[in-house]
C-alpha cells in the first residue's frame, strides 16, 4: 500500500493514562513530536532528516500533548504550538513535504501527528451546546465542560472514496484522469470524492465520477485503504470499468478529464507522488497489466 501507512504503531489505549509519570517504570520511554500548524520539528544532517524526539518532562510540557501510539517500549506523542528547538541542526518543515524524505514509519507518525491535532484544534467547543469542551485521556476524547451537557466528542475521519477508472478506448486501453481546479497546470489525478450520508462505497464511486466527468461505471472492485491524515480522511481506493467513454466535466471541480494511455502517462509524467493513493493506483496501472486488483496492487510503487 501507499507510503503513509501506520507502519506497525500500536493505538490501543490499553494503559492508565491519567498520569504520564508512571510509563517508565517497566523499562518504557515516552517521547515528544513537536509541531508548528503545518511543520513538524525535525533533526537535519549532510545526508538524513529525521523527526526530533524529546524525552518526556513534565516541566517543560506547555500545552496540551496527544497520545500518538506505542512501539517497542516507548510511547509516542505530539505537542502543539511550541518551540521545542534545542539545537542548530534541528528545523521546522513542512510536514506534507517531508514525508517522502522520512522513513516509513516517521512519515505515518507525522501525518498521523497533523491529523490529530487538527481535528482537537477544530473540536474545541461542544457541538451540542457551544460549551467549551476539555481535553480527556491525552487525546482519546474531549468532553463539553458544561454540567447540563457533558457530550463527548471523540476523534473520527472522514471516508472517501478514490478510483482508478478503466476503459477500451479505440484499440487501446485507458484510464480516467482529471485536472482539478486547484491543481498546477498540467496536473491530472484519478477522480475522488467523500461519502455521502446513506450511500454504500460502490455507490460513493458510481456517483462520483458521474458527477463529475458524465463516465457510467460498473465491475467497481475494493483494493485496499490508506489513511490520509492531511485531511483528516480516509481514502478507499477502488478500481472500476467504463461503460461509457464520452466525457463532460462538470467545470466546478473538474476542468478537464481525458483518457490516457500508458505512453501518454509516462511521457506527460502525469503520476502523483508515491504516497499518494492516486499515485499508487497509477503505478500499479502503469507497472503490471493485470485484471486482478489485488494483483496489480502488489507492485511497489516506489519504482519507476
Amino acid at each position: 500500500m501507499p507510503h503513509l501507512q501506520y507502519s506497525g504503531l500500536n493505538l490501543s489505549r490499553d494503559v492508565d493514562f491519567t498520569t504520564m509519570d508512571h510509563l517508565g517504570d517497566n523499562g518504557c520511554s515516552c517521547v515528544i513530536l513537536h509541531v508548528k500548524k503545518d511543520k513538524i520539528l525535525c533533526d537535519i544532517d549532510d545526508e538524513n532528516i529525521s523527526l526530533s524526539l524529546s524525552s518526556y518532562n513534565k516541566d517543560s510540557i506547555q500545552g496540551e500533548i496527544l497520545f500518538l501510539g506505542a512501539l517497542d517500549d516507548r510511547y509516542y506523542f505530539v505537542e502543539a504550538g511550541t518551540d521545542g528547538v534545542q539545537k542548530d541542526t534541528q528545523k521546522y518543515m513542512s510536514i506534507r513535504a517531508v514525508t517522502q524524505q522520512l522513513s516509513s514509519f516517521e512519515s505515518a507518525l507525522a501525518a498521523y501527528a497533523k491529523g490529530l491535532l487538527e481535528w482537537h484544534e477544530t473540536h474545541r467547543f461542544c457541538p451540542a451546546c457551544g460549551s467549551a469542551n476539555t481535553l480527556q485521556q491525552f487525546g482519546a476524547l474531549r468532553i463539553c465542560t458544561n454540567e447540563s451537557c457533558r457530550k463527548e466528542s471523540y476523534p473520527r475521519i472522514n471516508p472517501a472514496v478514490i478510483m482508478l477508472v478503466e476503459a477500451e478506448v479505440g484499440d487501446q486501453t485507458k484510464v480516467l484522469l482529471a485536472h482539478h481546479r486547484h491543481y498546477r497546470k498540467g496536473h491530472y489525478s484519478t477522480l475522488a470524492g467523500y461519502l455521502s450520508l446513506g450511500e454504500s462505497l460502490e455507490d460513493a464511486v458510481r456517483r462520483e465520477v458521474w458527477e463529475e466527468t458524465r463516465v457510467r461505471v460498473s465491475n467497481v472492485q475494493y483494493c485496499g485503504s490508506q489513511p490520509w491524515s492531511f485531511s483528516g480522511s480516509i481514502m478507499i481506493l477502488f478500481t472500476a470499468k467504463a461503460e461509457t467513454t464520452a466525457i463532460e466535466p462538470d467545470g466546478v471541480e473538474v476542468i478537464d478529464a481525458r483518457w490516457f494511455s500508458r505512453n501518454e502517462i509516462i511521457e506527460r509524467k502525469l503520476f502523483s507522488s508515491p504516497d499518494s493513493a492516486s499515485g499508487y493506483l497509477i503505478k500499479a496501472w502503469l507497472e503490471k497489466d493485470a485484471d486482478d486488483c489485488e494483483e496489480a496492487l502488489k507492485v511497489d510503487p516506489s519504482k519507476g
